[in-house]
């Protein structure tokens, strides 16, 4: 430790601003910790590097990208803990300070704007060398921590001392409240989930046919990344367009993720809506067909104007042919857009189900609370990948005016909750 003159020493004493007081000879330093918030910390490094969830020991909730977006700028809240890597954080030793990294996204903890002004809102942001993505991380006397960012010497809070999901966590003067004090729970560190399966189309033959399926073609050069994809052609027909349907095994489990890349190719008209892919179980219902209590399906829809939306087959739908869970975005033309669908099954006869959706790591939309299934055992959990797009609807007003078409790349369905940021990655 380095001191601001040479003979100063730490007595082993805490003021009530959580710095280590001065001797008596020097408690003019320790006047200026209470003044300034500033900190004499015990040593260089508090904690360990390593993944923990940080925990608020005022609500016991855990710091979280909200919505476990993947995007610059996402805010920083505090939720109830889960097991998701939106609330892990990797934690590294870096430039006097630390550097505290979100798992799902890797990017970095961050002081909006650089601000040092009380409540400047916390958010995660792609990492860089800035001072306001660095931390002094400091034991306090009944054993939390607090959270210093190193360019405006002021710490980590939850706005208002907040007990809520969702309460934003921002920077504010020191004052010693528990809602300015954190736990760091030791998590596994993460390893890179395998899929379960994956299709990226390149070790197909191009020409060929998805699935058998009359109306997919194998393109070269027509990826995400000038690989290979296949292209979706969708012609007028009474019932909207011909249905390209299939399925794909998969272990079954409780929770996936899908995750894909869609295109629609310019001058793609949306029309009343139509299907893209989702997941199901051993007899996923679909097709207006009744409700049955092993039969769901949770798939993805486009509506009027590119909306899309959750579209769910479930224990308790308001609607015959299924029910739509609306977002406030777009799909767009003439780029791809990358779809992570989070499907959780629920407990039989319990509503404690989710879906939910994400365009480029943004979650869009939601069913929470939802009754997937009434029964229980493996073949009602999420054992098949639904390939199902086309437009309709069931009559000529859901047809496109022509024939048009839309590319499809890197499918992967993932354990747990995987959201993809962006296109290919």
């Amino acid at each position: 430790m380095i001191y601001p003159f040479p003979d100063i020493r730490m007595a082993r004493t805490t003021s009530r601003t959580g710095c280590t007081s001065m001797t008596p000879s020097h408690r003019l330093l320790g006047i200026l910790s209470l003044v300034l918030g500033m900190c004499f910390p015990h040593a260089a490094h508090a904690i360990a590097d390593g993944t923990y969830q940080i925990v608020a020991k005022h609500s016991d909730k855990c710091v979280d990208v909200s919505g476990a977006s993947g995007s610059n700028g996402a805010i920083v809240h505090q939720w109830r803990c889960h097991s998701g890597d939106n609330q892990k954080w990797q934690v590294l030793a870096k430039d006097g300070g630390y550097r505290i990294q979100a798992v799902h996204s890797s990017k970095c903890l961050d002081v909006s704007g650089v601000s040092t002004a009380d409540g400047a809102m916390m958010q995660q942001w792609r990492c860089g060398s800035g001072a306001n993505q660095r931390f002094h991380i400091e034991r306090q006397s009944d054993g939390s921590y607090r959270i210093r960012p190193m360019h405006s010497g002021k710490v980590v809070e939850v706005g208002a001392s907040s007990a809520a999901d969702g309460a934003n966590v921002k920077q504010w003067r020191w004052w010693g409240g528990d809602s300015q004090r954190f736990a760091f729970r030791k998590t596994n560190t993460p390893t890179a989930a395998k899929a379960v399966w994956n299709e990226s189309f390149d070790g197909l033959s191009a020409g060929s046919r998805w699935f058998d399926e009359p109306y997919t073609e194998i393109r070269n050069g027509c990826g995400v990344n000038g690989s290979k994809c296949v292209r979706m052609t969708y012609v007028r027909s009474s019932v909207g367009s011909p249905r390209i349907v299939a399925e794909k095994s998969l272990p079954p489990a409780r929770e996936y993720t899908l995750n894909y890349d869609v295109m629609f190719e310019n001058g793609f008209e949306f029309i009343k809506g139509g299907k893209l892919p989702g997941l199901g179980p051993n007899r996923p219902t679909a097709g207006c067909a009744p409700i049955v209590d092993d039969g769901w399906s949770a798939r993805v829809m486009w509506r009027r104007d590119g909306e899309p939306v959750i579209y769910s087959y479930h224990q308790n739908r308001a609607k015959r042919c299924g029910d739509d869970f609306h977002s406030s975005v777009q799909f767009q033309t003439g780029r791809y857009q990358a779809i992570s669908l989070h499907v959780k099954v629920n407990d039989p006869w319990s509503a404690n189900g989710l879906i939910d959706l994400y365009i480029d790591g943004r979650k869009v939309a939601s069913h929470q609370n939802v009754q997937l299934r009434e029964v229980g055992g493996s073949q009602t959990e999420i054992t098949k990948f639904l390939l199902a797009t086309f437009f309709g609807g069931s009559d000529w007003s859901w047809a496109p005016p022509r024939t048009v078409y839309a590319r499809f790349d890197n499918f992967a369905v993932y354990p747990g909750l995987r959201v993809r940021g962006a296109p290919g990655r």
